[in-house]
C-alpha cells in the first residue's frame, strides 16, 4: 500500500530541491519522468521569484528584470521558502545580499529598506494618541513620561544612497548609481492610515527616538541629548519638537508616568 503522507513529503522535497528525477514519478522513460517532475519544480521556483518581485519591486527596478531574476534564482537555492505564506518569503534577502554582493552594499540596504516598509504596512492597527492627550500632565511630571510607539515604527541607519534609489524607482525616474555615503543617515519608517511612509531624521531626533522607543523616560532621553553636546537651553525645545512631530505622524499610541 502506498503511504500517501510519505509520498507527499517526497514530492515536496523533490520540487523544492529542483530535482528532475524521482522514483515515484510515473512515465515511459527517464526523460518523460524528468519532464513531468520538472514542470512542478520550475513552477514552484517561478512562483517564489514572483513573490520576491512582489516584496522587493524597487530592487527589481534598480537591477532590471534579468539581473533580478538571476539574483532571485540564487537566493531561492540558498534559502528555500519555510513559510506557509509566501508574503514572508525574502526575510533573509537583505542579509544574504550583504554577503553575496559585498561590493554593492546599497543592494542589501535597499532590500532591507523595502522589507521594513512592507513590515510597517503589515503591522497591526493601533489607535494613535493626539498631543492633546498630554494636556493634563503637570510640567514637573514630564521627566517621568514614558511613551509607547506604534509597532510599525522603525528607525534604520543607511550607509549608502539606498533611500534615494528607492525614491527614484518609485517615481519612475532614471536610477542613480549606488554609492557609499560619507556618513550614515537615519530614516524613520512607519505606517499612517493605509500608507507606509518614510522620511529622514536628524541626529537629534534619531537619538531621542531610540531612547524613548527603548523604554527610557523623557527625562532620560533629554539627558542623552545633553551628553551628545546639545546646549542646555535647546534640549527641552528640541525634545518637545520631536514629540510634536511624532504625535502628528501618529506614532505614539500610549504613555505612562514612571
Amino acid at each position: 500500500m502506498i503511504d500517501l503522507h510519505q509520498l507527499q513529503l517526497e514530492m515536496q522535497r523533490s520540487i523544492m530541491a529542483g530535482a528532475h528525477e524521482a522514483s515515484f514519478v510515473q512515465g515511459s522513460g527517464t526523460q518523460e519522468r524528468a519532464e513531468r517532475l520538472g514542470i512542478y519544480a520550475s513552477a514552484y521556483r517561478a512562483r517564489l521569484q514572483e513573490a520576491l518581485a512582489h516584496n522587493f519591486p524597487m530592487l527589481q527596478v534598480h537591477l532590471g528584470n534579468a539581473q533580478f531574476a538571476a539574483l532571485a534564482a540564487d537566493y531561492i537555492t540558498a534559502h528555500p521558502s519555510t513559510f506557509a505564506s509566501i508574503r514572508f518569503f525574502g526575510d533573509r534577502l537583505a542579509s544574504w545580499l550583504g554577503q553575496a554582493r559585498t561590493s554593492e552594499p546599497w543592494l542589501a540596504e535597499l532590500a532591507s529598506f523595502e522589507w521594513r516598509l512592507g513590515c510597517a504596512f503589515d503591522a497591526p492597527d493601533e489607535a494613535a494618541l493626539s498631543l492633546a492627550a498630554l494636556a493634563d500632565v503637570a510640567p514637573d511630571r514630564w521627566p517621568e513620561l514614558r511613551f509607547q510607539f506604534a509597532q510599525s515604527a522603525h528607525r534604520v541607519s543607511l550607509g549608502t544612497n539606498a533611500a534615494e534609489l528607492y525614491a527614484e524607482a518609485m517615481r519612475g525616474e532614471p536610477i542613480s548609481a549606488g554609492r557609499i555615503e560619507t556618513s550614515a543617515g537615519d530614516w524613520l519608517l512607519w505606517r499612517q492610515a493605509l500608507t507606509a511612509h518614510y522620511r529622514s531624521m536628524t541626529a537629534v531626533e534619531a537619538l531621542a527616538f531610540d531612547a524613548l522607543a527603548g523604554g527610557e523616560t523623557f527625562g532620560e532621553a533629554c539627558a542623552r541629548l545633553l551628553d551628545a553636546g546639545i546646549d542646555d537651553a535647546d534640549v527641552p525645545l528640541q525634545a518637545a519638537a520631536c514629540l510634536k512631530r511624532w504625535f502628528a505622524d501618529e506614532l505614539i499610541i500610549a504613555f505612562a508616568l514612571a
